[in-house]
């Protein structure tokens, strides 16, 4: 198998793929995006595999981590800042300038949240939803429970993947309404079957990480010839394994500030 350096490595976090799927079994978002939303030809680089980190040596880093912040990638909740980072680091080594993707900062889709309504000066903070393909949104409970939202404005669908079942699904209604208003269009928000299960309140923003990385990778490794199978279809993350990899990607490519969060 080539793995990806610099990527939470899916030999050891994913138990079932979809190979292992039994055959015949199908779900209602089996291939469920149309050819007009999948990505074009991937690349050479997304076909062989990704290059040595480019990020490990990136200065366009805007965020940086505290010491706490890392703390908590080992053995806690994940914070705000590490989604960030995660984010950015997808960017650099995944979508690298391809606007027709968007990972959307928690920072924006809490005022996307609890804004009465969509003014100017926040419309100008959001991502141009018409011409992005998939604009992808970490949604964050006031509980702290992490889940993600995948917008398809061309397919008029809002996949709900919530490593809790359903915990988020008021918060992913109103985010989905907010952007159909917003769009002008309706969108059908489909809660995704087969979304891993967190064994912890703690590990959801750790899961959110992980669906990040593997949406990406699929979608930027399919034809524009085929649809998209838009489950996760595995059973279960090796959370200790993922915590593992995402600390040492972020200490080699982002040391803690020092004297925060010591």
């Amino acid at each position: 198998m080539d793995l990806r350096p610099g990527m939470i490595q899916p030999d050891i976090i994913i138990d079932r793929r979809v190979t292992d799927q039994p055959k015949g079994k199908k779900t209602s978002l089996l291939k469920m995006f149309r050819t007009k939303s999948a990505a074009t030809e991937p690349s050479s680089s997304a076909a062989s595999g990704l290059k040595t980190n480019s990020s490990l040596t990136s200065p366009d880093f805007t965020v940086r981590l505290s010491y706490h912040d890392m703390s908590t990638i080992k053995n806690d909740a994940i914070t705000e800042n590490v989604i960030e980072f995660w984010e950015e680091h997808l960017e650099h080594e995944l979508i690298k300038g391809n606007t027709k993707y968007v990972l959307v900062r928690p920072v924006r889709c809490y005022f996307l949240i609890n804004e009465t309504e969509i003014t100017p000066a926040l419309k100008a903070t959001l991502p141009d939803f018409q011409n992005t393909i998939h604009t992808l949104i970490p949604l964050r409970s006031k509980f702290g429970h992490w889940s993600l939202l995948l917008i398809s404005p061309q397919d008029e669908l809002a996949c709900h993947y919530d490593p809790h079942a359903k915990r988020n699904r008021a918060l992913a209604e109103r985010v989905t309404n907010r952007i159909s208003n917003f769009l002008e269009k309706p969108l059908k928000l489909l809660d995704v079957p087969d979304t891993p299960n967190q064994p912890s309140d703690r590990d959801s923003g750790i899961f959110v990480c992980y669906f990040m990385q593997h949406l990406i990778e699929k979608l930027q490794s399919t034809h524009v010839s085929q649809k998209v199978d838009a489950t996760l279809m595995c059973k279960a993350i090796e959370v200790k394994a993922a915590r593992k990899s995402i600390h040492k990607i972020a200490k080699a490519v982002n040391p803690p500030i020092a004297g925060l969060g010591e």
